[in-house]
């Protein structure tokens, strides 16, 4: 897996965890559940070409989508914007096949259900970031057929014109913030990162902790590997 050999063994052990744990993991989301463990599982089956790694993508993708119900939140974090980020960066990626709009096509519908000129949380976790990572990376997938609604995109644009206009705000908001607005102002690409590492904090785990370590991807073993892997 082309890693230093005395991180060979630890690493190893790092995978059988999340190997032997990740379909028990209740939090579907992306930061600390199972589409951030998806998307680890993908770069170690990309690296090593193991059908094993195949089979158990194939599988785990199955049942996340198998589990996505009314009850999950609309944020970033553990709800459906990001489990819709993570499904556009599989097929963005080149993981999985599919049209972008038709496989997120359910998740849509409910972010749409929902009236963006009421939201006041700025933050990635649970307000406007997480929604425009999602909005962002859509856009950048599907460019002969838009995600979302022509009432929609202007009610976001309403919003988030207003919030980067006041300014005093985080900068990555308002950083992508003005990527939205660019795109809405010109309909040119959106210059949006296919960066999975964005979302990846720096956890330190050792050799002892392995078993007893937070499984998901911010700051767990799915974000060590991933770190091991990508950089």
């Amino acid at each position: 897996m082309n890693m230093e050999s005395n991180s060979f063994d630890f690493t190893q052990r790092v995978i059988h965890v999340l190997f032997l744990q990740s379909k028990f993991v209740s939090d579907l989301g992306l930061f600390n559940g199972q589409m951030g463990i998806i998307l680890t599982f993908a770069h170690i089956y990309r690296n090593t070409q193991s059908e094993v790694y195949e089979l158990l993508l194939d599988d785990l993708l199955e049942n996340q989508i198998g589990r996505l119900n009314d009850e999950l939140p609309l944020n970033f974090e553990k709800g459906f914007t990001g489990i819709g980020w993570g499904l556009e960066y599989l097929l963005q990626s080149g993981f999985v096949e599919g049209d972008g709009v038709e496989v997120c096509e359910e998740i849509d519908k409910k972010i749409m259900a929902f009236d963006v000129r009421r939201m006041t949380d700025t933050s990635l976790e649970n307000g406007l970031e997480g929604l425009l990572h999602y909005v962002l990376i859509h856009i950048r997938g599907n460019k002969e057929q838009l995600p979302f609604d022509e009432l929609y995109f202007s009610d976001l644009y309403a919003k988030v014109k207003t919030l980067v206009d006041a300014g005093q705000r985080e900068d990555s908001f308002l950083r992508l913030g003005s990527m939205y607005m660019h795109w809405y102002e010109t309909r040119s690409m959106p210059d949006y990162p296919l960066d999975v590492l964005q979302f990846v904090g720096s956890p330190v785990v050792e050799q002892e902790q392995i078993g007893v370590s937070p499984l998901g991807l911010r700051d767990g073993l799915a974000g060590l590997l991933l770190r091991q892997l990508l950089i």
